[in-house]
């Protein structure tokens, strides 16, 4: 595992934080019914994204771990086949 690669899987407290703070921002910003609105739509797209990366991240995982290694691969000279 690429360990400069932050896995989100890893710190679901950071995703937590991360939606505690917008939830409060807009409860800030907006009141009533628009700042419920707000929240469910955090809420849900949360639980989606939550759902996604738990589904996918074996996969999600393989992919990136492949386009890492392509890029490490790609700094490294590529050998002369011609020279004698």
């Amino acid at each position: 595992m690429n360990k400069g690669i932050p896995n989100l899987l890893d710190r679901p407290q950071r995703l937590i934080a991360g939606v505690r703070a917008a939830f409060l921002r807009l409860m800030v910003m907006n009141s009533g019914a628009a700042g419920a609105e707000y929240a469910f739509l955090i809420a849900f797209i949360s639980i989606l994204a939550a759902v996604g990366m738990v589904l996918l991240g074996d996969d999600l995982q393989t992919y990136f771990q492949g386009l890492a290694d392509s890029i490490e691969n790609a700094s490294q000279p590529t050998p002369d086949h011609f020279a004698t």
